[in-house]
């Protein structure tokens, strides 16, 4: 059965269900990255919930969990993790293929996490851009395959 998404979902209709696929961390880590777009509240938002490994060791480095769904300009997501806490991001123009999501935090820090489907990848980047003279670094920068199994290492 095709779940039902709100009109403004559609767009991301393709990405639903879960990826997974190499990546690398803040300071060149080597890491693995999942993520996962559910719908939820009979399609009037998606869920999409991010973990990544250490490569080498298996060991959970980081989560997050969002909930994104129609904004006055375009998707507006609710977005947890443990590094970040709660926050409300909004869309902001970007590839079209694609969706660019961004917050400020406290300390004049901006968070942008951008997702780009391209054929059969998904590329996920998570970025900080620090201060006035805006000191860029990538929190965590990933291509990934659909999965059909949740959940199964490598």
């Amino acid at each position: 059965m095709t779940p039902r998404l709100r009109p403004e979902l559609e767009r991301f209709r393709p990405w639903l269900g879960h990826w997974r696929g190499p990546c690398t961390m803040a300071g060149g880590v080597a890491a693995f990255l999942e993520t996962s777009f559910t719908p939820r509240f009979e399609g009037d938002l998606i869920e999409v919930q991010t973990a990544t490994f250490d490569a080498e060791s298996g060991v959970l480095l980081s989560t997050g969990v969002g909930y994104w769904t129609a904004g006055p300009d375009g998707v507006a997501a609710a977005v947890f993790s443990p590094g970040l806490g709660a926050v409300l991001m909004r869309e902001v123009p970007d590839d079209p293929g694609g969706v660019a999501l961004e917050t400020m935090l406290a300390g004049n820090v901006r968070f942008t996490v951008a997702v780009v489907a391209d054929g059969e990848t998904l590329t996920l980047t998570a970025r900080r851009t620090e201060g006035y003279a805006g000191q860029t670094g990538d929190i965590t920068a990933g291509v990934m395959r659909r999965s059909l199994s949740p959940g199964a290492r490598p």
